[in-house]
């Protein structure tokens, strides 16, 4: 009766239904698959724990970086260092996470302010150049030496050029006061270069420059005056001698102006000391 027959189950096996045989396979790969997702989580969590621990032994090396950066935005927004001072973390020697965090804050902020302001910034830096050409082409025209150097027809490349900044410094000037006074009105504070109101920087310069101008003037009448002088003793000299003799004693002029400078600079670092 106890015998084993072919239409019985093997020894030790137990019998299941349908359903519970599908949901065996099912429950399994759930596991494993449990298992793997805790697995990465963990070996994610140790890669993160590392790289945090190489950030705080090299933080002193991430916070120069971010310094560096940060001297590169300032100079492209045309901060002043008494701007500059007030960031007072950029003088700190206590290396920390945070003193990075408040750099890269920084930094980011002076990229926000500059392309909320780039029309501001190229019209500057557009300005900037044709003003200092037309200084260097004033410089030009008033050597005769350039008139015996007319290579390659400089002379007609140099009318080009002061016709072209004639008309377009005007326009970049009027168009760069414009965004100055939106900018003011906007923000209740002047757009700020180097620490000085756009505005009188222009002002400024066009001031010094006429200002240069009348001296250069009375350099010429007194030098007409000289000349006159020497008519009466019965000195006769050509129009080229009178203009090289109108640069010797310019460029004398000019250096004696530049001795006394340095003389004036050595006096006032004696009494510093």
């Amino acid at each position: 009766a106890g015998a084993w027959r072919h239409d019985m189950p093997p020894p030790h096996h137990t019998t299941h239904s349908p359903s519970q045989v599908g949901a065996l396979p099912k429950k399994s790969v759930y596991q494993l698959w449990d298992i793997d997702v805790v697995s990465i989580f963990i070996l994610l969590r140790q890669e993160v724990k590392l790289c945090e621990d190489l950030k705080r032994q090299n933080i002193k090396t991430y916070v120069q970086q971010t310094r560096k950066e940060l001297n590169e935005w300032w100079s492209r927004c045309h901060f002043a260092d008494e701007q500059k001072r007030q960031f007072s973390p950029f003088f700190s020697d206590c290396y920390t996470e945070d003193l990075l965090d408040l750099h890269e804050l920084e930094t980011q902020k002076l990229k926000t302010f500059y392309d909320s302001n780039i029309n501001m910034f190229q019209l500057l830096d557009k300005r900037q150049k044709l003003w200092d050409k037309r200084l260097d082409l004033e410089n030009r025209a008033n050597d005769p030496s350039r008139l015996f150097e007319n290579r390659g027809g400089q002379l007609l490349q140099e009318e080009k050029e002061r016709k072209l900044i004639q008309k377009d410094l005007p326009k970049i000037e009027t168009e760069l006061l414009s965004l100055a006074r939106n900018y003011e009105n906007e923000h209740n504070k002047p757009f700020l270069v180097n620490g000085e109101d756009i505005t009188e920087i222009i002002k400024r310069q066009w001031d010094l420059h006429k200002a240069g101008k009348e001296r250069e003037k009375m350099t010429r009448r007194s030098l007409v005056l000289a000349f006159s002088k020497i008519s009466c003793f019965g000195l006769d000299i050509t129009e080229d001698e009178k203009m090289q003799l109108f640069w010797k004693i310019k460029k004398m002029y000019l250096s004696f102006a530049f001795a006394f400078a340095l003389l004036a600079l050595a006096f006032c670092v004696n009494q510093h000391i």
